[in-house]
């Protein structure tokens, strides 16, 4: 190993070693950044407008933060009820509420006379990526005992830029 090699690799070991120190101090001082469940952004019903510049709409969560009117009743026998796990697609982030993703699943499945009643719930949450899509399924959509789960990747950031966990 040249004596250039040497300190290069003794620089990097450094910094590796600085940087673990720092990260451990700022842990056990508390002062690390708290813990972001994305879930739990906006847990509160609400019946609210969104407007931008470009446009405006009305939407509703319930007090789990679903785009849902109400609470989701108990599944009844008969139902088929799927769980649609996403981003700000699946929200519906710039419709009306009858007009996302989920609701109009919801409605083209159910056109026709099928036998059995099909539900879809809205599982979308805006800002989120396919890490914390994992965290919703484990800790949330088992609550509403769904038939499917549908995971919604519908855009070029969900497969490249997904979000590290939180």
């Amino acid at each position: 190993m040249t004596p250039r090699t040497a300190r290069l690799a003794s620089l990097g070991l450094g910094l590796v070693i600085g940087f673990a120190v720092i990260e451990a101090i700022v842990r056990f001082a508390g002062l690390a950044p708290a813990r972001v469940d994305y879930w739990h952004m906006n847990v509160r019903a609400t019946h609210d407008q969104h407007v931008t510049d470009f446009i405006s709409y009305r939407f509703t969560t319930n007090t789990s933060g679903l785009r849902h009117n109400g609470r989701i009743p108990k599944k009844e026998p008969g139902t088929f009820r799927i769980a649609f796990v996403g981003d700000s697609f699946v929200f519906g982030m710039g419709v009306e509420d009858t007009q996302t993703l989920p609701r109009q699943l919801e409605h083209y499945l159910s056109v026709g006379g099928n036998a059995s009643r099909i539900e879809v719930v809205n599982f979308g949450v805006p800002g989120i990526g396919p890490l914390q899509y994992m965290r919703i399924v484990s800790q949330y959509v088992e609550s509403v005992q769904p038939d499917l789960i549908l995971l919604g990747l519908l855009n070029y950031n969900d497969l490249v830029g997904a979000n590290p966990p939180t």
